[in-house]
Formats: C-alpha cells, sequence, structure tokens
C-alpha cells in the first residue's frame, strides 16, 4: 500500500471486496479471504488517516485565507504538504 489518499480508497475498496466475495484458488480454497476484526482495523486506522487529512485540508484553507499567518504561511504549507 502506498501513501496518498487514493490508495487508502482503492485498499478500502478491495478490502471490502475481499470480505464480501473472497477469491478462490484452483482447489475452491480462499486466498485473500478478510475477517470481520481485520476489517474494522483497516476502517478504525483508515478513519484516523482521513481525519488527519482534513484537518491539513482545513489548516491550508486558513493559510490561503490568510487566517493563519503566526509562522508564516510558506512555514506551515511546507509542514503541511511536505514540500520546499
Amino acid at each position: 500500500m502506498k501513501n496518498t489518499l487514493g490508495d487508502l480508497n482503492d485498499y478500502l475498496f478491495q478490502t471490502l471486496q475481499n470480505l464480501t466475495d473472497p477469491e478462490e484458488d484452483e482447489e475452491g480454497n480462499k486466498i485473500n479471504e478478510v475477517t470481520p476484526e481485520q476489517a474494522k482495523a483497516v476502517v478504525g486506522i483508515s478513519n484516523q488517516i482521513v481525519s488527519i487529512a482534513s484537518l491539513q485540508l482545513e489548516a491550508i484553507k486558513q493559510v490561503n485565507t490568510g487566517n493563519l499567518t503566526q509562522f508564516g504561511n510558506d512555514t506551515i504549507k511546507q509542514n503541511l504538504l511536505g514540500k520546499n
């Protein structure tokens, strides 16, 4: 798994599919079955990632509207986006 929200979205949908309709090998054994406990863990972690992304987005909006200038816009953007 990579580290973007798009990758997270793809992973969540794949996990959902594996939970509801796992693939089978030639002998009929389920090869990528996800347990309900694993699915709960994935959802919990994903919710935290999405929550952090929402907070970062709100901070960027505040920087762009000039409401958050205490540390300097460039410094804040660099810290939020990880860019120079």
